[in-house]
């Protein structure tokens, strides 16, 4: 589950949901803390996640500015060994799963974020939904994917289901 750097209501609502494991945005503009090539910085908030009662299991997009890697720009050098030293650092605090993004110059975008799906359910890219776990799915229409492996997580017998 992606959980924000600064704690809100989501924190809270991940603990009742269960969610223990996060992915998280760690860029300055968020942490108010040098990017993740800083290995204190990241330490920082891996522990304050921590005492949150989450394990940082990943890192979702830019978590500086890559302008000059995705148009290789002079500087580019620099700050691909910053992120050779974030990736580094990643591994030395656990963190196996990196999101990457080098879409250059506007960041990601959908077709469309709202499809009619099965059953009226709207499909939203930022939202996991819950369903009854019957075996793998997926529906080319609107994006769903469902992970049984996820099945039984605290004993719900459900599915973890988003696109």
């Amino acid at each position: 589950m992606m959980i924000p750097p600064t704690e809100d209501r989501r924190w809270v609502l991940a603990r009742q949901m269960g969610v223990t494991d996060a992915i998280a945005k760690l860029a300055p503009d968020l942490t108010g803390k040098l990017p993740p090539w800083d290995a204190e910085s990241l330490g920082s908030e891996v522990a304050r996640y921590a005492a949150g009662g989450f394990r940082i299991v990943g890192l979702e997009g830019d978590q500086f500015d890559m302008t000059r890697i995705k148009q290789g720009l002079p500087g580019r050098d620099a700050d691909i060994a910053l992120y050779a030293r974030m990736l580094q650092n990643m591994g030395r605090q656990g963190i196996g799963l990196l999101c990457l993004n080098f879409m250059v110059g506007i960041g990601w975008y959908r077709t469309q974020t709202a499809l009619p799906c099965p059953g009226a359910a709207p499909h939203r890219s930022s939202r996991l939904y819950l369903l009854p776990c019957t075996g793998w799915a997926a529906d080319a229409d609107c994006g769903w994917v469902v992970f049984p492996q996820w099945a039984g997580v605290h004993g719900s017998g459900h599915c973890v289901v988003g696109g």
